[in-house]
């Protein structure tokens, strides 16, 4: 939806909309192809919530870093060698202007219109959390979540908020990981893996990622005739 947004903004909409919607399908691909517990891709809500998840890869393999490299290797040729053109934009204006409006709004409120659709599927294990008196024996993931020590024991601290005591093969050190276990009680998680994810490394790169497509719009925009 945002993708035939921003097409609006082009003179060959058509195309623009075929470029950015299939990077959009490549981005969620290549997304799918990581390890991820408790995650995945909704590649074809709203008609199936089943959460994608190929399992090649954990986010910090080689695979990964060697595709967050050629990333930043061909943003940095596209800045300095592609054409500058902007020919193929235009600061849209009327019907156009009040269809990208409709579509940015859309693009804001359909996902939480679909809020129960991904709760029924119990996505993240979303229900499982919210039904405390049912949890017990019960298995539980979660993807990149701190585990912490303090005086009074390890915690996991969920995606919900909530603090959860840790048993089983609990890490010696305070770590953001991705874990795999068992309620115990209501409160309290067996965990029978991890997975040890380095801090600030894929958040990182995400944000410098999303600097760079800003600044290349913006400079196309800035450039833009009026018309």
């Amino acid at each position: 939806v945002l993708s035939a947004a921003l097409a609006l903004c082009s003179v060959r909409p058509g195309r623009v909309f075929a470029i950015l919607g299939l990077g959009c399908v490549l981005h969620l691909l290549l997304d799918a192809m990581q390890t991820k517990w408790a995650n995945g891709v909704h590649l074809f809500a709203p008609l199936s919530w089943e959460l994608l998840n190929f399992g090649l890869f954990w986010p910090e393999d080689w695979p990964s870093l060697a595709l967050t490299g050629f990333g930043l290797c061909y943003a940095v040729y596209a800045w300095f060698r592609l054409p500058e053109g902007t020919q193929d934009l235009c600061r849209p204006q009327g019907l156009r202007l009040a269809a990208i409006a409709g579509l940015c709004a859309a693009s804001t409120t359909l996902p939480m219109a679909l809020l129960d659709g991904a709760h029924a599927a119990d996505n993240h294990y979303a229900a499982i959390l919210e039904t405390v008196e049912t949890r017990p024996g019960r298995e539980i993931a979660f993807d990149r979540r701190w585990i912490i020590h303090d005086a009074d024991g390890a915690w996991i601290l969920s995606w919900t908020g909530e603090r959860l005591a840790a048993t089983g093969q609990v890490p010696t050190t305070s770590i953001k990981a991705s874990v795999t276990g068992i309620f115990e009680d209501s409160g309290t998680v067996q965990i029978i893996a991890y997975h040890h994810h380095p801090t600030g490394l894929r958040d990182l790169a995400a944000y410098i990622g999303l600097v760079l497509v800003f600044l290349w719009w913006l400079r196309g925009i800035i450039q833009v005739p009026s018309g």
